[in-house]
């Protein structure tokens, strides 16, 4: 019986690092699995302002500006155009450690303010949703 106590007991101090893990997981496997959408609505567009380093204040004003500058940063340099597959693996490389972090500082943030469980189900749920994923692989700023 104590043995079954200790499990619990660890489990319950574990679920965050648990489902955080897990959501990792599954995004990982998304993210091997599933190719950058560059073709819906205006990605053309986000991708064309990345790669030329130009913005406008209608479309997405400061993303191109962060995405582009994030890229010189870690040294990934322009292809050949926007439909350069290496460029855009590197790309959709930087959306998901981007939301990764999001997911994890969100987690964390709401575990100090709502506790473990609520912490533990926003996780999961947003880190696990299809629609979450869909567009952290895409172009555009979503």
């Amino acid at each position: 019986m104590s043995v079954l106590t200790t499990l619990s007991n660890l489990f319950q101090r574990r679920i965050l690092l648990i489902s955080l893990i897990a959501v990792t997981l599954l995004n990982l496997y998304y993210l091997n699995t599933y190719p950058i959408n560059i073709a819906a609505f205006d990605y053309p567009n986000y991708a064309q302002m990345i790669f030329s380093s130009t913005s406008n204040l209608i479309h997405a004003s400061g993303y191109p500006w962060a995405a582009r500058s994030v890229l010189n940063f870690v040294g990934v340099h322009n292809g050949t155009d926007i439909y350069n597959l290496d460029w855009l693996q590197n790309l959709q490389l930087i959306h998901f450690l981007f939301h990764l972090f999001a997911i994890a500082g969100c987690t964390f943030m709401c575990n100090k303010v709502f506790g473990q469980l609520s912490a533990t189900l926003m996780c999961l749920t947003w880190g696990g949703s299809l629609f979450f994923m869909g567009g952290v692989n895409s172009i555009a700023p979503d």
